[in-house]
């Protein structure tokens, strides 16, 4: 990187055999990682990186420090990297971001939730939010309830568009959507899609229980869209 003083993208694909890979390029804004099984990433000399994707990554990753970043996507990877970031980081980590996309993601895991609620909540300039649940995690026989749980963690959110992607509606996934609904006054539109084979009788009632959610932003639109094609 040294000798790269004006180097503003990178890209590094299948980088295998790196277990430790640390970014050193105060000019760089834009880095994607795809398919690299690297256990420890660290950026805390890349203060201008604005944009970060995380690609097909396949272990689990520690990212010891976050530069503010503004677009943060981590696509097709089996473990998440936020997983690993302690609770103390959260603040410092995301307090300049303003896009998250999050593919994969377990919407069945109450844990993996409440932690990604804290994430909203260390991110008070995220305006728009994609996430797309992993499909082998599908439980229809979920019957739990977070909305309580979820409410004593509520916060102002400033987001303004979001997208969630999912194989099956579960309670938890419900849970969230309300929870975002019910926090975010800035927010225009929120759309659900959903990839399955459901009768009229249960559309409905996903169709109703969506309308009747309160919504903090009284202008906000919320779509539910339907498919049985079985990709995203």
């Amino acid at each position: 990187m040294s000798g790269c003083p004006v180097l503003e993208k990178l890209t590094i694909d299948e980088c295998i055999g790196c277990d430790h890979l640390v970014i050193s390029s105060p000019s760089l804004k834009v880095l994607a990682l795809e398919m690299c099984e690297t256990m420890s990433i660290c950026l805390k000399k890349a203060n201008n990186l604005i944009d970060f994707t995380l690609e097909g990554y396949q272990g689990r990753c520690f990212i010891k420090s976050l530069p503010k970043i503004k677009r943060f996507s981590v696509e097709r990877c089996i473990k998440y990297p936020y997983a690993d970031i302690p609770t103390t980081l959260l603040a410092s980590s995301f307090s300049s971001l303003e896009y998250l996309k999050l593919d994969q993601f377990n919407l069945n895991d109450k844990e993996d939730i409440l932690y990604f609620v804290n994430v909203l909540k260390s991110a008070p300039r995220l305006i728009e939010l994609v996430i797309k649940q992993r499909l082998k995690d599908v439980d229809a026989t979920q019957v739990s309830d977070l909305s309580k749980e979820l409410e004593s963690h509520s916060c102002c959110l400033k987001l303004k568009i979001v997208k969630v992607y999912t194989r099956a509606c579960s309670q938890h996934a419900m849970s969230l959507i309300m929870s975002i609904l019910a926090n975010s006054p800035l927010l225009k539109i929120l759309t659900v899609c959903r990839y399955d084979k459901l009768d009229a009788r249960m559309l409905l009632k996903i169709s109703q229980n969506l309308l009747w959610m309160k919504r903090a932003s009284p202008g906000a639109q919320v779509n539910f869209i339907h498919s049985t094609y079985g990709h995203y």
